[in-house]
């Protein structure tokens, strides 16, 4: 579970934490947030949900927490960061055809990489600080 939880939540932290100068600056002539000028996007999981998690089949415990974990820290940086004006989302890229997801999975990575791209192409600032389902 520790490294689950290193490699989904304190990975993004030190990411976020490293390019907080950079965004920063990026933001400091807006007069609202723009997620073409400066935004943090991280990729989540609806599996994270905790009413879906109520009715869920199957659980990857670690998988799950860190995911919940990551949501919290989003959510939580970007209203801390509201005032900077850096835009904070998380996407779900639905269930890909990875080691974890394996070959049952629908989405190829490639697909996966084309949802992602078009939803960050339809993105607004009524996304921020909210999970978005990149399959929608």
């Amino acid at each position: 579970m520790m490294e689950t939880y290193r490699q989904n939540v304190i990975g993004p932290w030190k990411v976020t934490k490293a390019f907080l100068p950079l965004l920063e600056k990026s933001a400091l002539h807006l007069k609202q947030r723009d997620i073409k000028q400066s935004s943090v996007i991280n990729i989540s999981s609806i599996m994270s949900s905790l009413e879906l998690a109520k009715n869920l089949p199957y659980y990857y415990y670690d998988y799950q927490c860190s995911k919940v974990a990551l949501n919290m820290l989003t959510i939580c940086m970007g209203k801390d960061l509201e005032k900077k004006k850096i835009f904070f989302s998380l996407l779900h890229p639905g269930w890909v055809q990875t080691k974890m997801g394996t070959d049952k999975a629908p989405l190829t990575p490639d697909a996966a990489a084309k949802n992602i791209i078009e939803c960050l192409q339809a993105i607004t600032n009524d996304h921020h600080r909210k999970l978005i389902d990149t399959r929608d």
